[in-house]
Order: structure tokens, then sequence, then C-alpha cells
């Protein structure tokens, strides 16, 4: 699963487990244990109804212990939930285990401020990775990939220091240090802590169209759909204007509920999303009479993000927006890749993640689909260089997404 990127939207969760065990109660009655098939469609379910009711924060219930993760209560569909298994106590007592995982770490990322305040930046992120790793070891158990675990956690502490470069150059860094099932000696620690210091506040960001490009033919899609939600009763995209938009201003919400209206007409009349159609849509987002491709390269996330721009660049994009309208891909995957295309191909001067917003709504609404809830999709901070995060991305989605019936 895809856990929130940014600290701050795990750290802000909301435990109940009262509330925990009655989601979990409600999702998972009546349905089958039998087969493999039956357990996954078990473990999608409960997670869909989670994250509508609790918030993305919760997603990290599923981050199993023997795969390198911090929970022990789960495993994995098949092994957890056999049949006979009571599955509210299974799902309540890994949400509790992943909860007070958050609580500690958040205790332990306080203490590493107050230890590393007024040093330099590099000396900085060198004691933060020498204090993270041995909480990481005893939590993980240095099972298969924890190395990754502590990529995490390293990089929430971190924060919006770290760029979508260096966050890649860490990946490859501990993938090529570390090792599964093996802890790492005090020397290969040392030098790797002497590394990231060197490279993970470095500030010149890669080219985040340029990856997706590379990785977008092969990361996105799956065969069909895993799980399908119960209908959405109610218009979450519309509840997410109401109190995100809103909060940045009345009147940018106005115009994105506007703009929304226009994008589910032209669904609904089975327009085909062209790029003159998005156009139109980031006019009324906007309120500007003119928008077009951009004419430089690009950047989003205070520098952090960079979006190169080729001769070819405005022509591809025409052709990834037409793959969306396409029915050659079930429609979760192609909503999915319209999002990320529009992140990454960032066409417009300003508004892209609000067109990206449109986009994915158009193309549920053709297919008579919407999101339960729209936060793990619109606020989970979006990658280019990682090459997993389109199927995970992908994978919140088709959990979210059922029937339209509002």
């Amino acid at each position: 699963m895809l856990i929130p990127s940014t600290w701050d939207t795990i750290a802000a969760h909301d435990y109940d487990e009262v509330r925990v065990r009655s989601i979990a109660s409600a999702a998972s009655a009546g349905m089958p244990l039998k087969t493999q098939a039956d357990r996954v469609a078990l473990r999608d379910a409960v997670n869909a109804a989670l994250v509508s009711g609790l918030g993305s924060w919760v997603l990290g219930w599923t981050s199993a212990a023997n795969d390198g993760g911090f929970v022990t209560a789960y495993c994995c569909p098949n092994h957890t939930f056999k049949p006979g298994t009571n599955v509210v106590e299974v799902v309540t007592a890994a949400v509790d285990e992943w909860h007070h995982v958050i609580v500690e770490l958040d205790s332990l990322f306080r203490e590493v401020r107050l230890s590393t305040a007024g040093l330099e930046e590099g000396e900085i992120v060198r004691q933060a990775a020498s204090a993270l790793l041995p909480w990481v070891l005893d939590k993980t158990q240095a099972n298969d990939s924890w190395y990754r675990s502590f990529q995490d956690v390293l990089c929430w502490y971190l924060g919006a220091a770290v760029n979508e470069y260096a966050e890649e150059q860490i990946s490859l860094l501990l993938e090529g240090r570390f090792e599964s099932w093996v802890e790492p000696s005090e020397k290969t620690s040392n030098e790797v802590f002497d590394e990231l210091s060197r490279i993970a506040l470095q500030r010149e960001p890669s080219d985040a169209l340029e990856a997706w490009l590379k990785h977008r033919p092969s990361r996105i899609g799956l065969l069909g759909r895993s799980h399908v939600p119960p209908p959405v009763q109610q218009d979450a995209h519309t509840l997410y204007i109401e109190k995100h938009d809103a909060s940045r201003s009345p009147a940018r919400a106005s115009r994105m509920k506007r703009a929304l209206f226009l994008a589910r007409k032209d669904a609904k009349a089975g327009r085909e999303l062209t790029f003159e159609r998005l156009c139109a849509w980031q006019r009324v987002v906007l309120d500007v009479k003119g928008v077009g491709f951009r004419e430089g390269e690009a950047y989003a996330h205070g520098g952090r993000q960079r979006y190169g721009l080729k001769p070819g660049t405005p022509k591809q994009f025409r052709h990834a927006l037409a793959e969306a309208s396409a029915s050659t891909d079930d429609p979760v995957t192609r909503a999915a890749r319209v999002y990320l295309d529009i992140c990454f191909f960032h066409p417009f001067d300003d508004g892209n993640a609000r067109a990206a917003r449109l986009a994915l709504d158009y193309v549920l609404t053709r297919a008579s689909l919407a999101l339960h809830t729209t936060e793990p999709v619109f606020l989970v901070a979006k990658s280019g260089l990682d090459r997993q995060h389109p199927w995970a991305f992908r994978n919140i989605i088709d959990q979210l997404a059922g029937k339209k019936a509002f």
C-alpha cells in the first residue's frame, strides 16, 4: 500500500478503536474466506472502508513486519485471513499497532530534532540516520527489504528538505549497501550515514516528466479490478472542494465546483478528453480567458520537482489524454494514468493539481464511478521517480472507486 509520504499527514491521525472495530465489522460482514481471491477481496474492502472512515494515515496497518514493515498482527491476505479468523480482532490489532508506531516515531522525531538543533544540514542528516536506524532494525527485525522502511522513516523525518532526486539516490544507496535479513555492520552503517549526509539534501531536482515517461508504459496497469467497493452515496470530490479549496479561498472553491460540473457534463455526454476540453475547464478554474501549454520548464513543491519541456512534449500530452477516453484499459487504470499524466506533464502555468482532479473525475464519471473519499488520492505526494508508485497509486483508486449512487 501507499502510505502518505508526508509525516504531517500521518502524525495528525485520528485514531479511535471503537470506530475501527465498527468499520472493520461492517466492511467484512458476510465476506467469504475460502480462497486466496476471497481473502484479497476482504483485505481490499476493509482497507477502502478504513481509509474512507479514518483517513489515509491508516494505510500503514498492512505494513507487515515479515516484509520489512512495522506491523506484526497482519502478514498478508492469504495467511492473515484464514477460514475461521476473527477478522475484526485482527484488523483492530493491526491498526492499533500502527497507531502506536506513529506515536512512538513522533516522539523519536522530536528527540532527534532537539539533539540536532543548530547543526549544519549534512550533520543533521547523519545524526538523524544514526538515531533512526536502530529503531527501524528493532521494529522490523531486519526482515525482507527492511531498508525500505528505513528510507520511509528517514524521508518522513527530513520532510520537505528532500527532493525527488535525493529520494531516488537514497533508495539506490540503501538497496546497494543494506541487505534483507541482515543487520548492517557498524562500518557499513557509518559509511551509509556519511553518504546520506552528502546526498539527502541535494537541491537540483531531476526531470520528473522524463522519469514518468520511462515508467509509464509498464507500471500503471493491472488486469481488471481486484476489488469493487459498495456504491458511493456521497459526492466526495465536492466535499473535498468545500473543505480544502474553500479553506484557500471561497472564490477558488466556487470556480472549482463550476469546472467539476462542466467536466462531469462532458463525461456524461460521452465527449472525448482533448487538450482543448481540458483548457476549457482550466479557464474556469483559473478565471482567465487564455490557457495554453506552458512555454518553458516548470517547477513545483518549492522547486523540488522539475518538469522538462521538449519540442514534442505538447504532442505527447495530447496522445496521453486520448488514452483516457479509450476503452483498451479499465477505467480505474485510465483514471490513475491521466491524473499522473497531468501531474508530470504539468501542462499549465498554474492549477495542474486541480486539472488532474477534474480529469480523473471525468474518467470515473464516464464509467458511472466515483470515489468514496478523495484525500488518499489528492493529498498523497506523487513521485515520477519511484517505479512502484504508479502501481500503488492505481491500487488506491481501485479500492476507493465504486458505482456512483448520488
